[in-house]
């Protein structure tokens, strides 16, 4: 009944899109019926994070906040049975990230995203970008300290542990991430208009804008230095046993 629940919602705000004067007063019902109906319902949350701030009207916070709520409400209800999806937890990261602007509250998205799901530990990198631009460096380097980490136990030769130390004391440092972020939130959406819609709020990122500034900054952090201080060519420990051991 939910999917039949869902196509009706889509139609209705389909007409509603069209309209001169369009309100979507009925949206909010429809949607609550559908999280009644199967609170698993995993394209659901994606579609309701987006129709309630891509809809022809102002993004305004209460726009934010419905949107964002639903997301919410998606990620409760599939952590209750251990299941996550990553669209629903990167919709939830960008409401904040790109369109709240509150960069700081996006972080814990993007380290859920990191640490569950293994093939996205770049996340980590990109919530320590969003930190640091909300000037919470620790919070930052901490992110930089896990995603190393995390790249040491897992890397299957020499070459990728030493790829991610490069990364993390390039001075591109947030140049790369602000090309990762384009082109993840830009994927999110299916529906070309959308995609024009997100680019554009994308050129308003900081972070997509400030990519000239010295990244390489370590504020205090013995961890990363003893790191980037190691010759790797010249120590006969292994590679990740030694960025482990500075760690």
């Amino acid at each position: 009944m939910a999917d039949v629940a869902w196509i009706e919602a889509i139609n209705y705000f389909g007409s509603e899109l069209v309209r001169k004067n369009r309100n979507y007063q009925y949206l909010r019902s429809y949607c609550e019926l559908i999280m009644h109906l199967d609170p698993l319902f995993k394209i659901f949350y994606e579609w309701a994070g987006t129709v309630f701030i891509y809809n022809a009207l102002p993004i305004d916070e209460k726009a934010i906040i419905s949107s964002t709520n639903y997301v919410n409400f998606g990620i409760r209800s599939f952590h209750q049975y251990r299941r996550y999806d990553l669209q629903t937890i990167l919709k939830g990261a960008f409401n904040y990230a790109l369109e709240a602007k509150n960069y700081l509250a996006s972080v814990p998205y993007f380290e859920m995203a990191a640490r569950i799901f293994p093939d996205q530990r770049d996340m980590f990198l990109v919530g320590a970008s969003y930190a640091q631009v909300a000037n919470d460096m620790e919070r930052s380097n901490a992110l930089k300290l896990e995603y190393l980490g995390n790249i040491a136990f897992e890397a299957t030769n020499r070459d990728q542990l030493l790829y991610a130390i490069r990364i993390l004391s390039s001075a591109s440092f947030n140049l790369q991430n602000a090309n990762i972020i384009s082109s993840l939130r830009t994927k999110l959406e299916t529906d070309e208009e959308i995609k024009k819609l997100v680019a554009n709020r994308l050129k308003e990122q900081p972070l997509l804008r400030e990519t000239t500034a010295d990244q390489t900054t370590w504020v205090n952090n013995q961890k990363m230095e003893r790191v980037l201080r190691v010759d790797f060519s010249k120590t006969w420990m292994p590679t990740e046993l030694n960025v482990l051991l500075s760690l």
